[in-house]
């Protein structure tokens, strides 16, 4: 397909085509070398075992980022509006939602995008968890957030909050097509985080037993039909959260795609669910966690093991 199509389709009609016509026949290199330097994945930044197909949404997200004008977001965040994590999905890095962030800044939110690694499934997604929580605490503790999950970054996300005290200081939580339930081609997927996104795994079977605790956060779930990695679609819906629609031609198309972005940002704008009056039953069970360590918050949730398939 050629690089100028893909471009002008996760654009939109806002590009004029002739600009991009001597980009048909770009090669990777030349694709990465018309970045600027800030934009550019180094060897050193890249994930490990990262697909090729899939390090083409990144080069894609960097280069829309830039036509957008990346450079235009205001020296300060707009007051009034909570810090945003923005957590990126399997096979990928933070590269892949540099358009979505630089938009979210643009708009005035202050964000920040963490690295999950390794990120191909090496590693259980507790872990990554972990990672999360301890990149949280050192960046936004004691402060009230939002929370962004794209694919598997949405059950990396949703375990933190679940199970690492983020119910503590997260107010809205948005994922955007998150295998809740499983999906099919997990099934492919032998490494340990793989196995963990099966339909029926153990680790979305223990989510799921307490998945009433998301109800006093506002939690909103993207997805679409045509999604040919979240298998099925409707995998990305729960009960818990505001389930949104969107006809977006793929699953990268998600966070390329400039109204999806925007549907985003409206989410990131509903006011918050008000603070529950008292904890819940499972909070009050473990009642240090608002100011407990990563540590000791990782030792007190059991180990998921999962059954050999």
């Amino acid at each position: 397909m050629p690089t100028n199509w893909v471009l002008l389709q996760a654009h939109g009609s806002r590009i004029n085509p002739r600009k991009f016509e001597a980009t048909a026949h770009w090669t990777r290199d030349e694709i990465t070398n018309a970045l600027p330097e800030t934009n550019r994945m180094s060897p050193r930044t890249q994930p490990s075992a990262t697909l090729p197909g899939v390090q083409l949404v990144a080069w894609l997200s960097s280069i829309l980022a830039t036509l957008d004008g990346s450079g235009d977001a205001p020296p300060r965040p707009a007051p009034g509006r909570n810090p945003v994590v923005v957590v990126h999905g399997i096979h990928s890095s933070s590269k892949d939602m540099i358009r979505m962030a630089q938009y979210l800044r643009r708009e005035g939110w202050e964000v920040f995008t963490p690295d999950m690694s390794p990120a191909d499934g090496q590693v259980p997604l507790d872990h990554l968890a972990s990672q999360l929580a301890t990149y949280i605490d050192q960046h936004v503790a004691g402060r009230r957030f939002d929370l962004v999950g794209y694919s598997m970054g949405g059950l990396i996300t949703r375990y933190y909050i679940q199970r690492l005290g983020g119910l503590q200081s997260v107010d809205r939580f948005v994922t955007i097509a998150a295998p809740h339930h499983g999906t099919c081609l997990a099934n492919f997927n032998r490494r340990p985080g793989g196995q963990q996104m099966r339909p029926g795994s153990d680790f979305l079977r223990d989510l799921a037993r307490d998945s009433d605790r998301l109800g006093p956060v506002q939690f909103t779930s993207f997805y679409t039909p045509l999604d040919l990695i979240i298998v099925p679609a409707r995998s990305s819906e729960m009960p818990e959260a505001s389930n949104v629609r969107l006809w977006a031609a793929s699953h990268p198309s998600l966070i390329l795609q400039k109204r999806c972005i925007r549907a985003v940002a409206k989410a990131l704008m509903e006011t918050p669910l008000p603070p529950p009056q008292a904890l819940d039953r499972t909070t009050e069970c473990r009642p240090d966690v608002r100011t407990s360590s990563v540590a000791e918050r990782v030792a007190r949730v059991p180990p998921q093991r999962e059954s050999p398939r």
